[in-house]
């Protein structure tokens, strides 16, 4: 580290125009302090400089703001020169340098970027491919086993089969964040806390016999007892008990012992008691150890895999991703001949937001510090709070602290004045966080000055003690406070509501819907609401027009009257009924007409599908007469670009595009809706990082970070990364291990006593507990530093409502106080008055009031379709005159038996599902999983059969074209044909070194002759789909040696 002036920039401190001006002050070659001094600095070119801030919208309007300084100094020249310096993010200035010296470092210069959301796509797309089917199994069982439930508020409910890949996500994460080469390090140490957990020589000895002897002696007892509520919660659990006792899990073994326990001392048989005594040691047994152990080896053995998988395909396709960008780019800076030429370039590099900086943006950082004369980093550790995107605040406070030594040509500053705040604002941040961060940072790296003068009211610190017995009640109250201030005068745009959590805001946003106060939620926040609901669930109906979830959901979203309970009725008269050929709410208009469109619309792309629907059956009408008619169209659009992006991802990663798929993209990513620019803002104290408004209004108060049992679960359990050795001067670079600890406890919050015990114990959990504390401070820092104008603390009403800063005043002399009744009062302890008020209207109070005034008018937008030209289309869809056909394979009587009467096309989709499958497992059991995910046990009832119907085609295809190089299933294409957009998918194609042969399925089960003579079944009709197909390839620069329609029903196929 050489020449680097670190500035500490508070909130709000103007570190935008401190580096602006310093980039003016650089170029014209002297600096102008307050008075008109002049002090020669050394002067560089404009073209010399180098500048990285965390998002291109920063360095954009960076780019705006320095030209604009350097022509109020009279550098216009300059200024327009200012477009020739290397200003961006990180990664654009890394690509950069990357373009200009590909050839150093032995790479194509075609590389292509790869997005972070395409690299979360892939992993989504990857990871079911990694385990083994007996693997799968144990991963199940271990599910099970363990009673992994998926998270609170995740929409999901019962045993998360899925959690391995969640883990697995985590253990990926770190590995590109923090470049973590080689995981056998991580692996010990994960090894060695499961083993220092378990008691050597303890068993699981459950037997159910006596487990069932034991609960029928229970029973007994208590049915000759007392016949109290509590005899009768102990009888039911007692039959819970006995019902599930063949399926019993670790933590099913628990909780009956517990259930022993707990039951009545005077009543409870002895032999009870023994037997819940061998219970005892269930978590810290030798077989709950070596469960965990196999499965923290899986997990480390697939991240290896999928690593090497990734950087297959990245090489295969030609990509990178971002950290390769960071990593060529520090390799590029460690080339003596480029760090020479980089040196005679560039003179001046300013780094922006500092503290948000990863170990290997660090490195470059550090590196170029050595290349260029001067250096200027800005940051704030107070507001260091992106941890979890791959900052390390640990690196980042051992490097400021490198740079305070002031050795090498080193130096720091600090910003003293806050020109965001009101006076009111700035002195109760500072009573409060100067000896907060006393142990760390120096005062004057805390302390502000207030600039602006409070020229409108005195009672901007205010407190609304929220009332109830819940967070929904609690959080209406807040909704009434809020259409208050509206109501009196408050641009709702102009106030911001701030969470540590989504879910807060999103029971919030409901809350304010009945006054027609408009909502902006955090652009980074997915929504979900009844609009993607309505949309997914008939999309789901194209696919499977029997999904009865699908058709209850559009019941209830778009029918007066359909509630749970009259869904419930038709669905038990339906299975009363004789009559057979009835649907289940098969009177629903818009499904009806959904289905009547259905063969139209499968001949669509995936958006032009969304968009037909959204039009046609006239959804933006439909959620015209919903409460916030306005931000469900937004919603509706926002759906039409997800499904452009979701097609346009799967062409990038050569993935096929499908509703179903589109359905799955939805469910894993959300959406991204704008929100009403004129709404009140609803973000997290994450996402509100360097954003103002005028009023801020607090909530997440009671927010508790010295939780033991949050800190056991949530920090020291789990896929965890963490410095074993802390940054410093004599090791800046020490590396990250991985822990990966998982929660075995099922649904509890709290880990055993014999667990925790030792946990709590361990030098890395006081660590953790630290880290929690400084992170928890750092946050509240954030948001109570966001408000120009007025700060409002919103805290229940109960004795914990300001918890979070009890916490953070741990070791200091302050406390918080009174803030329940009206009046001044001093809730935070630090001798600043807030006032405590309580709201109260009349007309609010009887619901009178109403925001909106917008008068939502009923557009139509459906008109007649279009049927003679339409504008994205699927290959299917093209037209073509009779073409020639050859049969290559009669038909073999039939491969495939279908029985009672499915949708064929389900059937189609189902058989496509398992050819694709059957590359990575071709096993009968992985073929009934399919089957048994579409519903079709009935109608396929032979698996094996559609195995044979692959093999078929197999050894076709290897008898006369040879071995397959590559072959792709469902390889995705976008084409422009006769002024249409063709995009679609084709089901196979089998390249070898000859060429490519093109296969497209049709599960047609009738007659043979009937798809060999011309007429609507006939094989020659999909002509124009194979020259769409063939066009694509050869446009790739492959050669089509062959086109074949295979009927696998039947085991005819046939050449087009």
């Amino acid at each position: 580290m050489r020449n680097v002036q670190y500035i500490s920039a508070s909130a709000g401190s103007g570190k935008t125009y401190t580096l602006t001006h310093k980039l003016a002050d650089a170029v014209r070659g002297y600096s102008i302090d307050d008075k008109g001094n002049k002090t020669p600095v050394t002067k560089i070119e404009p073209e010399q400089v180098i500048l990285t801030t965390y998002t291109v919208k920063a360095a954009s309007e960076f780019r705006e703001k320095a030209k604009a300084a350097l022509h109020e100094a009279g550098l216009h020249d300059e200024a327009i020169r200012l477009d020739q310096a290397m200003i961006g993010t990180v990664h654009s200035v890394a690509d950069g340098f990357i373009h200009k010296y590909w050839y150093r470092l032995g790479i194509s210069p075609e590389l292509n970027v790869m997005s972070d959301e395409d690299k979360d796509f892939f992993i989504n797309q990857s990871l079911a491919s990694l385990p083994s089917e007996e693997e799968l199994k144990f991963l199940n069982k271990y599910s099970y086993q363990f009673s992994i439930t998926y998270k609170y508020g995740s929409g999901k409910y019962g045993i998360n089969y899925e959690n391995w890949q969640d883990d697995l996500k985590r253990i990926v994460d770190f590995t590109t964040n923090y470049n973590i080469k080689d995981y056998n390090h991580s692996k010990e140490y994960s090894e060695k806390v499961i083993n220092g957990l378990c008691h050597k020589g303890t068993h699981v000895e459950f037997d159910k016999k006596a487990a069932r002897r034991i609960l029928s002696r229970l029973n007994d007892v208590n049915n000759n007892g007392s016949q109290s509520g509590a005899a009768q919660t102990r009888r039911d659990k007692i039959e819970e008990f006995s019902r599930k006792l063949k399926y019993f899990n670790y933590a099913d073994m628990v909780s009956l012992r517990d259930f022993i326990y707990k039951f009545p001392k005077t009543q409870c048989p002895q032999d009870a008691i023994d037997f819940a005594n061998t219970l005892d040691g269930i978590w810290v047994s030798e077989e709950v150890r070596d469960a965990q152990l196999r499965y923290v080896k899986l997990l480390f053995d697939y991240a290896q895999r999928w690593r090497d998988l990734f950087a297959d395909y990245k090489r295969e396709k030609h990509l990178i991703d971002y950290n390769d960008m960071e990593a060529l780019f520090l390799k590029l800076l460690n080339m003596p001949e480029v760090a020479a030429n980089i040196q005679e370039e560039y003179k001046y590099l300013l780094v922006d937001e500092f503290q948000d900086s990863s170990p290997i943006q660090v490195r470059i950082f550090d590196r170029l510090s050595e290349i260029v004369d001067r250096s200027v980093w800005v940051g704030d550790y107070k507001q260091a709070i992106y941890g979890f995107r791959g900052a390390d605040t640990d690196l980042v406070k051992a490097v400021t602290g490198i740079i305070a030594k002031k050795q090498n040509g080193c130096s720091t500053a600090t910003l003293g004045t806050s020109y965001r705040s009101y006076p009111e604002i700035v002195d109760v941040c500072n009573k409060v966080f100067v000896p907060a961060f006393s142990y760390m940072l120096p005062k004057d790296q805390v302390e502000l000055k207030p600039h602006k003068e409070n020229k409108d009211r005195k009672d901007n610190l205010r407190v609304w003690s929220l009332e109830g017995s819940n967070a929904g009640d609690r959080l209406a109250q807040l909704a009434y406070n809020i259409a208050y201030e509206i109501k009196h005068g408050k641009q709702p745009k102009d106030i911001a509501v701030l969470s540590l959590t989504n879910a807060n805001l999103d029971t919030l946003a409901e809350e304010l819907r009945p006054y027609g106060i408009p909502i902006c939620r955090d652009e980074d926040n997915a929504l979900a609401g009844d609009e993607t609901i309505l949309l997914t669930s008939l999309l789901s109906l194209l696919v499977y027009p029997n999904d009865e979830l699908s058709r209850a959901q559009v019941a209830m979203l778009t029918v007066p009257g359909y509630d749970t309970a009259k869904i419930l009725d038709e669905k038990l008269a339906l299975n009363n009924s004789k009559d057979k050929t009835k649907r289940f709410l098969g009177n629903i208009p818009l499904v009806n007409e959904l289905l009547s469109k259905a063969d139209t619309f499968r001949l669509q792309s995936v958006r032009a599908v969304v968009e037909s629907i959204i039009i046609e059956l006239d959804l933006y009408n439909v959620v015209a007469h919903w409460e916030n008619p306005q931000q469900s169209r937004a919603t509706l659009h926002s759906l039409i670009e997800s499904a452009a992006a979701y097609e346009d991802r799967c062409l990038q990663m050569t993935l096929p595009a499908t509703v179903s798929g589109f359905i799955a993209y939805i469910s894993d990513n959300g959406i991204t809706a704008p929100g009403d620019p004129d709404g009140v803002r609803l973000y997290t104290y994450h996402g509100a990082k360097g954003l103002e408004w005028d009023t801020v209004i607090l909530l997440s108060l009671d927010d508790n970070p010295g939780d033991i049992n949050k800190l056991v679960s949530r920090y020291y359990f789990g896929v965890q990364a963490f410095h074993e050795v802390m940054p410093s001067s004599e090791n800046l670079y020490p590396d990250m291990t991985i822990s990966v600890l998982p929660w075995i406890y099922g649904s509890k919050r709290s880990a055993p006593d014999e667990i925790e015990s030792v946990v709590t114990e361990t030098e890395r959990f006081h660590n953790i507990s630290k880290q929690r504390l400084s992170e928890s401070k750092r946050l509240l820092y954030v948001a109570m530093t966001r408000p120009v104008k007025e700060l409002v603390l919103a805290p229940s009403a109960g004795k914990t409502g300001l918890r979070i800063f009890d916490s953070i005043y741990a070791g200091t002399t302050l406390e918080t106080g009174e803030y329940k009744k009206p009046g001044l009062c001093d809730p935070l302890g630090v001798g600043v008055p807030f006032l405590s008020e309580a709201k109260g209207d009349a007309e609010l109070d009887n619901m009178e009031w109403h925001y909106s005034n917008i008068e939502n008018r009923l557009i139509n937008l459906k008109g007649s379709p279009c049927e003679e030209s339409l504008r994205d289309i699927q290959p299917s869809g093209t037209s073509v005159e009779n073409a020639k056909i050859e049969v290559a394979l009669e038909s073999d009587s039939r491969l495939i038996n279908i029985s009672a009467h499915p949708d064929m096309a389900v059937v189609g989709s189902c058989i496509h599902d398992i050819f694709c499958s059957l590359d990575r497992n071709k096993t009968v059991e992985f073929a009934k999983q399919i089957i048994n995910g579409y519903g079709l046990n009935e109608s396929l009832k032979e698996p094996t059969q559609i195995l044979s119907a692959w093999n078929r085609l197999e050894n076709y295809l290897t008898e006369n074209f040879g071995k397959d190089i590559l072959r792709y299933h469902e390889l995705p294409f976008k084409q422009l044909v006769d002024g249409c957009i063709v995009t679609g998918s084709m089901d196979l194609v089998w390249k070898t070194y000859k060429g490519c042969v093109l296969i497209d399925y049709k599960t047609f089960p009738g007659n043979e002759q009937l798809a060999l003579t011309p007429g609507t079944h006939y094989a020659g009709n999909y002509k124009g789909q194979f020259d769409c197909y063939t066009n694509a390839l050869e446009a790739a620069g492959e050669t089509v040696i062959a086109r074949y329609v295979y009927y696998p029903v039947t085991g005819m196929l046939v050449k087009i």
